[in-house]
């Protein structure tokens, strides 16, 4: 069993990455995923979010009962609240990130405050993806409906790229094409990984 951590910031490529990295003998586990589980199926989740955050259910949406754009947008723009929801969720998120793990199999955990979570503590090693501010920024425009000053709080709320590369085992340059990437994470994964 291997546990490889995907990191990086907002618009860096770590979803991409994970795409590119394919075999049958591998578990992804998304950290998104989980929390937007825990937002929809755990009480105290639930409960948590309506005492602490005023967010009440929003039975407009199917998908989740917390309302998340309310939820991101208290989040994002109070670094004290943002404190509060991760000190609070990421024990619960590791909890079941162990459950999820898939012995004799490759797992990937994908977070991009993976060391911030700890969670960098259940892996052998971790990559960093990188890539300069305005190309994360144009991505993360193309691909949601957030704004450059939605995103630039986001970035604000993240650790530097220099944290990350300080502490992790390898670093993917994602500057230029997605087939530039996709070479790249092929040579990683057979050098590190897997055969692909």
């Amino acid at each position: 069993m291997r546990i490889l951590g995907v990191t990086g910031g907002i618009g860096s490529g770590k979803s991409s990455v994970l795409r590119l990295i394919e075999s049958k003998n591998i578990t992804k586990i998304k950290s998104d995923e989980i929390v937007n589980n825990l937002l929809l199926e755990d009480f105290k989740v639930i409960k948590f979010c309506k005492i602490n955050f005023d967010i009440h259910i929003d039975k407009c949406l199917k998908k989740f009962p917390i309302n998340k754009q309310k939820l991101a947008n208290i989040l994002f723009n109070d670094l004290e609240a943002l404190n509060k929801f991760e000190k609070f969720i990421w024990p619960i998120a590791f909890q079941q990130v162990k459950k999820d793990i898939v012995k004799d199999n490759i797992t990937i955990i994908e977070a991009s405050k993976l060391y911030e979570a700890g969670w960098d503590k259940l892996c052998d090693f971790v990559l960093t993806v990188e890539a300069n501010r305005e190309i994360c920024i144009s991505r993360t425009i193309k691909r949601s409906n957030l704004s450059r000053s939605d995103i630039l709080m986001r970035m604000k709320n993240q650790s530097s790229s220099k944290y990350r590369r300080n502490l992790s085992d390898f670093i993917i340059d994602n500057n230029f094409s997605y087939s530039e990437l996709e070479k790249k994470v092929k040579y990683f994964s057979k050098n590190n990984l897997i055969n692909l």
